[in-house]
């Protein structure tokens, strides 16, 4: 496929890089970096450096960028965008750089929160008082969660008919109404076919039927009480349904699930979104080897 301008400019860009001898660790982030930008003027049908401006950088970063990314992260995106419309313009093919108006954030980003497989085991088995009437209903919404990393408002809209328990697969509608495909398993297929006999299941069904008369499906603030309460009587606390989602991320990429994998299966915009779990795998790894070698890991 030929290049398009941006794309050639992009390849002069690194090669300039290259020769002035930057490492090839940060010619290689600035890379991906750039790319990233050239996908998505692409998609924005910006194919010209006149089209290039201040407002189509500033829609790139908040897509690209991650809303728990890591403030150093985020600096070097900044500088490999910065430095390649620096270079533009000295070169003469920018009049203005679009970049000098956009300021890198000033907050440390915090991220995402994610248990570990034996705590969500716990939480599993040992949150949901069996005795209760609703503890069919809310496994389901704690399996549902984990296995298959939905957002709290993506499981609230889930009807029966977006579920195909033969295929195992639920047609979920995320952000903007996006409508991603997700495979989930058998244990899921089982507990979903014992709970269809306790409640209404035509096609507009709600999965999760609301507790009063006017609310036909259960809110999210509901889910969210409900997923806290159960995370509560399994000793864990401050457990919200999005904590599931990272820790189900979490531990698909620990168990060798491919990054864009993760990102489709999350309904991701951008890849960057999901590559903040790869430093999450990192530190439960860290945190893991501490528990488990305590003596060389002494001050």
């Amino acid at each position: 496929m030929k290049e398009n301008k941006i794309e050639q400019l992009i390849h002069e860009y690194l090669d300039h890089l290259s020769v002035l001898g930057y490492s090839k660790h940060t010619i290689t982030n600035y890379e991906i970096d750039l790319r990233h930008l050239n996908n998505f003027l692409k998609n924005q049908d910006i194919n010209e450096l006149e089209q290039l401006d201040t407002r189509s950088l500033r829609i790139f970063l908040s897509n690209i960028i991650g809303i728990n990314e890591e403030k150093s992260t985020v600096s070097r995106r900044m500088s490999a965008l910065r430095g390649f419309c620096s270079w533009l313009k000295k070169r003469g093919d920018l009049t203005n750089d679009p970049s000098s108006a956009i300021k890198s954030p000033k907050k440390n980003i915090v991220l995402p929160r994610a248990l570990s497989q034996t705590t969500i085991e716990n939480i599993l088995t040992k949150g949901i008082d069996s005795s209760s009437p609703t503890a069919m209903r809310d496994k389901v919404i704690l399996e549902t969660l984990y296995s298959c990393a939905l957002r709290v408002s993506e499981l609230a809209s889930l009807t029966w008919g977006n579920i195909d328990l033969e295929e195992r697969i639920m047609r979920v509608f995320g952000k903007g109404s996006k409508e991603r495909l997700v495979p989930f398993g058998f244990c899921l297929k089982e507990l979903l076919e014992s709970y269809i006999t306790l409640v209404p299941h035509e096609a507009d069904d709600p999965l999760l039927k609301g507790e009063t008369i006017r609310s036909k499906f259960l809110t999210v603030r509901t889910i969210t009480r409900i997923v806290t309460k159960i995370a509560k009587n399994a000793n864990v606390r401050e457990v919200s349904p999005h904590t599931l989602r990272h820790s189900a991320a979490t531990h698909m990429l620990e168990n060798g699930a491919p990054l864009k994998f993760i990102q489709e299966f999350l309904g991701h915009e951008s890849i960057a979104a999901t590559e903040r779990y790869l430093k999450i795998t990192q530190d439960l790894m860290k945190e893991s080897y501490t528990k488990a070698m305590p003596d060389l890991v002494k001050d």
